[in-house]
């Protein structure tokens, strides 16, 4: 499972700017990625934003994942860690705008985060760690590469850890795969051929807004809100499965509007005091809120697309969506300019159809 050909698939299924500065790599997935199409759309999508990261990512706020679906488990260690240092990961660049929850880490944190991913797409489980981090830390750490990353739907959110007492520092990880890496390949070509049949819809429209409009629905035709759905915590649940929560709808719709260029963020909280995941949408360097679970449930419900949580600002959501500490630092969403009834007109509303 350790072959390189995780490495390109991988890379394509991301399709963005997390590409590797491995001349290899990058010969062999240059002809089929258009590796720098998003991120050029997202700066440039950012206009005076972007050029400022500070303006776009809130450094003051404290990192915190206690309402976050991440569970680690660790286990002191007495004696010296057998476990060898796999994969760096020195070679992937993760753009900021396009990854934000990486740039929210400490420097140590941001190379244990390239080591995880690194690892993850080869599919290595146990491995020591290339810096000094607290379980805290790996963490807020884990969280932070979950979020960034629905391409990698078949690492679990469950992991475990070595650390030593006497300071505490995490000396291994040993990561956990859903039972489908087993046929890794069988199930990559799955998810990608399930997400390019969404994009090749989408492509059909002209704007970034009416792209995120059938991207939205068609997630929400394609998938059935369950919560014993398995893996539902993977964007691989709603977009193959056609079973999922609303971690796997927000993954879903992350990846498939980064794959069309369009900069979208995972975001975590709680919604009605549960845990709950949604998304940030760019449009034209503004943020919007789209909670596509809550859109697709309600819709099921009365029989006709409803678009209540599509891309709302936060005066609007914060009525019943609180965002998590870590999810706080992300851009604040203040405008109406995109939101679906100045662009599309008049929608049935949840209260339309209750009352």
């Amino acid at each position: 499972m350790k072959k390189i050909v995780f490495v390109l698939l991988a890379a394509l299924l991301a399709g963005l700017s997390a590409f590797a500065v491995n001349d290899e790599l990058w010969t062999e997935t240059a002809a089929r990625v258009e590796s720098t199409s998003a991120l050029t759309h997202a700066v440039e999508g950012l206009g005076e934003m972007g050029q400022n990261l500070s303006t776009v990512i809130d450094y003051t706020k404290d990192l915190d994942v206690s309402d976050l679906d991440v569970f680690g488990s660790g286990s002191v260690i007495s004696g010296v860690e057998t476990a060898e240092v796999l994969n760096p990961g020195t070679e992937y660049y993760f753009d900021p705008y396009v990854y934000p929850y990486r740039a929210l880490l400490s420097e140590p944190q941001q190379a244990v985060y390239n080591q995880i991913y690194a690892n993850a797409v080869v599919v290595n489980d146990t491995f020591a760690l290339v810096a000094e981090i607290t379980p805290d830390q790996l963490a807020e750490t884990m969280a932070a590469l979950l979020n960034d990353h629905a391409e990698l739907f078949w690492l679990d959110t469950a992991y475990s850890f070595n650390y030593y007492m006497d300071g505490g520092a995490v000396s291994s990880v040993t990561l956990s795969y859903y039972d489908l890496v087993n046929n890794l390949g069988e199930a990559q070509y799955a998810f990608e051929t399930a997400a390019q049949e969404i994009i090749n819809g989408a492509y059909n429209y002209g704007t970034d807004i009416e792209k995120e409009w059938f991207i939205h629905d068609a997630i929400g035709a394609r998938t059935v809100y369950d919560e014993s759905a398995p893996m539902n915590q993977s964007a691989y649940s709603a977009l193959v499965n056609g079973r999922s929560v609303c971690a796997g709808y927000s993954r879903a719709f992350q990846y498939l509007c980064q794959r069309m260029g369009i900069t979208v963020y995972y975001v975590t909280g709680t919604a009605d005091g549960s845990n709950h995941a949604w998304n940030l949408v760019n449009m034209a360097g503004e943020y919007y809120n789209v909670d596509v679970s809550w859109d697709d449930t309600v819709s099921e419900a009365y029989g006709t697309n409803v678009y209540t949580y599509f891309n709302l600002p936060d005066e609007v959501i914060s009525q019943d969506h609180t965002r998590s500490a870590l999810s706080s630092a992300l851009p604040e969403c203040w405008s109406y300019t995109y939101t679906y009834t100045n662009i599309f007109g008049s929608t049935p509303q949840i209260s339309d159809i209750k009352g």
